[in-house]
């Protein structure tokens, strides 16, 4: 499968310190739907930006994760950003408010590497590495600390919205309420969203509407 149009040729597979560190803005659930509105806005209570996608995510051979800010950043925020990006997903690239950031082939050895204690090197690339499932206590790990450098990036500059796409050769995502809440709010960000043809953005616009229609 091919990377979501960047300038690299690699598929894609959707993108935190402890669970005990999560910032607390973190959704919850609640039985009440919250009503669509302009997505810049804070549109739910608890509900810091729209992250479709937002779970517990596993992953194959790849992770990318997608965010859209709602101002242009500065060239020294871009750099906070891009430094505090949990290292299994370290390239990350840039495209006026478009962000994406992603996973060298072979993710689950780079997620087993950078959550055991101490830290290690990943292993070398290998026909098997490469499909290397990392521990379920290090993916959660992983996942915590997507959460929270989202969370971090938001407090920086606020986003639009996020989204990471569900890898179905790894299981899909177990779809958090912070994904079930944020899709009422989805067709307010899609308008907001102006992708040139071929860009990375149009994939994240076509991962949004995938959403939509599956629900």
């Amino acid at each position: 499968m091919a990377k979501a149009n960047a300038v690299k040729a690699k598929p894609t597979a959707k993108a935190k310190q402890k669970t005990s560190a999560k910032p607390k803005t973190k959704p919850t659930q609640t039985s009440a739907k919250p009503k669509a509105k302009p997505a810049a806005e804070t549109p739910v209570e608890g509900l810091p930006f729209p992250f479709i996608g937002a779970g517990d995510a596993s992953y194959f051979e790849w992770a990318e994760i997608h965010v859209y800010f709602t101002r242009d950043l500065k060239p020294a925020e871009k750099t906070k950003i891009t430094k505090s990006v949990p290292p299994p997903i370290d390239d990350v690239q840039w495209k006026g408010r478009h962000c994406w950031a992603s996973s060298e082939q072979g993710v689950g050895r780079q997620i087993q590497a950078a959550y055991s204690k101490p830290r290690k090197q990943p292993t070398s690339l290998t026909t098997q590495s490469r499909f290397k499932m990392p521990d379920s206590g290090k993916l959660s790990a992983f996942n915590a600390d997507t959460e929270r450098w989202l969370l971090e990036a938001h407090d920086l500059v606020p986003i639009l919205a996020v989204y990471r796409r569900q890898d179905w050769e790894a299981g899909g995502t177990r779809l958090s309420a912070w994904h079930t809440q944020s899709l009422p709010l989805a067709r307010a960000v899609l308008k907001q969203l102006k992708p040139a043809k071929g860009d990375a953005l149009e994939y994240m616009v076509r991962g949004i509407k995938s959403e939509l229609e599956a629900k």
